[in-house]
């Protein structure tokens, strides 16, 4: 986890570059100093044993990786009946005060989910696969998403909208 909050941090700083270490972080847009062994960054970070936070006198140094973002409007692969979880076999949420395509599709995408639906207006499902939805007429998905999203489209009271869940890196 220690890793996780130190490429967080100077993402937010914008820097191409973060170190660590120890319980250091830090971050920067260059190398300045000179490869050292290996064997000078032993230290395991803390909460995480399988990663390296470099040594007495030696900085572990990684390149900050690309943020990914979901695309929204995200393609439609269709409106399905909905009952139960028998369309996405996930579902993140019973309601949400709240709801919209992005929402979900981020939702969906912490676990790496290819597909993401909505239903009931504020109701979102994650799957890999399409199980045994049957296609429904799309005047069913036309519920209001919820909560000041109402331009969009959130599934319906019977049925659920599924897209495909689309990344670009920023």
């Amino acid at each position: 986890m220690f890793l996780r909050s130190c490429i967080w941090a100077c993402r937010d700083s914008k820097k191409i570059y973060f170190g660590v270490q120890e319980t250091n972080c830090y971050c920067g847009d260059q190398i300045i100093s000179e490869p050292i062994l290996p064997s000078q960054c032993d230290r395991r970070c803390p909460g995480n044993n399988r990663e390296t936070c470099g040594g007495n006198f030696g900085m572990s140094i990684y390149e900050v990786p690309p943020t990914t973002a979901v695309i929204v409007p995200a393609p439609s692969k269709g409106c399905y009946y909905y009952k139960k979880d028998l369309v996405l076999d996930f579902k993140l949420k019973k309601n949400f005060a709240a709801m919209n395509q992005r929402m979900c599709a981020e939702g969906c995408l912490q676990w790496s989910y290819k597909y993401f639906g909505l239903a009931n207006g504020n109701e979102c499902h994650c799957g890999n696969r399409i199980l045994q939805g049957k296609a429904a007429p799309n005047r069913l998905c036309n519920a209001r998403c919820k909560k000041g999203m109402e331009n969009e489209t959130c599934g319906g009271a019977k049925a659920m909208e599924v897209f495909n869940l689309l990344t670009t890196h920023i």
